[in-house]
């Protein structure tokens, strides 16, 4: 009795609930002039959350994304996607760009030209930086003729690629590492770009909700409607930094660690991202593994002044963040290092030894060259004409004028330096 007038209620049962309109096996796409291609289901290459990838017939060299059904006939997503696409096309400084999936035209799902359904895109070529991230052995399985000077190579590619981006005002918004790609000879790739920040005809930017949570600027994090309003580039230098630093590090995340304060346990790295808790630089209250610190000692003290400034300096204070230009530059830096040094954990996947006191190499120079450091809170910055002098004990006075060394921590004798805290 009442069994059956409550089958009825709503009108769903088991076989109905939850069911998707299945995507067509053909479709038929339209290029801007009217003429059809047909895409079939084994054209298809890769499906995301909102579109398919297929390849083009006849054409090797590019792909045709065509976004789902459930995600066109959605009219406010729909004009979104429209507004984006065409936006996007009409750039032709990123379509001129190599290694970059733009936009190349869009595609309609009839001759009116009305239903905007995908675009055409250029394919990418190599291994997603996620492929690479799970420890030196992974990156000597996808690329056996690799040490860590490609690695250096290849994150200096991708941050200039992420600066010339900006300088055209275009933001990366999704840092995750599947979408970067890199080929055996350091070239990289981006693709799923139509999630980018862009300016539309008008010039006013066209904001995504699109993010990565472990590769995303904690401000946004703390706030959800943070991500409603525009990014900024303190937001992109923040992500980029991040992403580059795994590259160096085998896949080690920056706000990963060990040991806290209290004897607790280690939180994730997306925790310890939100809280802030870096065991990088001076102070931090944990520290890297020892098997991983190895690998960080051997970066140059720019570049590791240059990742401490963001991640810890940064972490709640956005203007801090080291810009990308100077990021770059730091990169650079550690490439130039690594040609001229002889010692070959400098370039190892599997460094033998620590090497955190380079500096002491450096015979100090007279006390007139030596400026104080502009900014004392962070430690000494490592600028040109500027070398470093010996780690003194903290009840001792630096001869070299600059006052008293950054030592807290350190304790009072040098047997027991932490070489963590450089």
């Amino acid at each position: 009795m009442s069994n059956k007038k409550s089958s009825k209620v709503g009108g769903l049962n088991w076989a109905k609930l939850g069911t998707v309109a299945a995507e067509p096996a053909t479709r038929a796409c339209y290029d801007p002039t009217g003429v059809a291609i047909t895409l079939e289901a084994k054209d298809e290459k890769a499906s995301g959350g909102e579109g398919i990838v297929y390849t083009v017939p006849g054409k090797p060299g590019f792909l045709v994304k065509v976004y789902k059904r459930e995600t066109l006939e959605n009219p406010s997503k729909a004009n979104a996607i429209r507004e984006r696409i065409e936006a996007m096309c009409e750039n032709r400084a990123c379509q001129a760009m190599k290694g970059l999936a733009w936009p190349l035209m869009p595609v309609y799902g009839d001759a009116s030209r009305k239903n905007l359904i995908g675009f055409a895109m250029r394919a990418c070529k190599g291994m997603p930086f996620s492929s690479l991230f799970n420890g030196p052995a992974s990156v000597k399985e996808k690329f056996p003729a690799w040490n860590r000077r490609q690695l250096a190579q290849t994150a200096v590619n991708f941050v200039k690629r992420v600066r010339l981006l900006a300088e055209s005002n275009v933001l990366v918004n999704d840092f995750n590492p599947a979408n970067f790609w890199v080929d055996e000879q350091c070239n990289v790739s981006f693709i799923d770009v139509d999630s980018f920040q862009i300016a539309d005809r008008r010039g006013r930017p066209l904001v995504t909700h699109t993010y990565f949570a472990s590769h995303t600027a904690p401000e946004l994090l703390a706030s959800p409607s943070a991500l409603n309003r525009p990014r900024t580039v303190e937001h992109v230098a923040f992500s980029a930094a991040l992403v580059a630093f795994q590259l160096l590090m085998c896949g080690y995340h920056p706000y990963s660690y060990q040991g806290v304060p209290d004897g607790g346990g280690c939180g994730s790295p997306d925790e310890n991202l939100r809280a802030g808790r870096c065991p990088l630089g001076i102070g931090a209250d944990c520290r890297l593994p020892d098997c991983w610190y190895k690998l960080w000692s051997q970066l140059t003290g720019k570049l590791k002044n240059a990742f401490i400034t963001t991640f810890r300096n940064g972490h709640s204070a956005p203007a801090m963040r080291t810009p990308l230009g100077d990021l770059e530059f730091a990169l650079n830096g550690l490439l130039i290092t690594m040609a001229k040094d002889a010692d070959p954990d400098r370039v190892s996947l599997n460094p033998c030894k620590v090497k955190s006191h380079e500096w002491i190499q450096t015979p100090a120079a007279p006390r007139s060259f030596m400026p104080r450091p502009a900014y004392p809170s962070r430690g000494f910055m490592r600028t040109p004409g500027f070398a470093r002098p010996p780690y003194v004990p903290q009840q001792q006075y630096n001869p070299q004028g600059y006052g008293r060394f950054p030592t807290p921590r350190m304790g009072g004798t040098t047997s027991n330096f932490n070489p963590n805290l450089y």
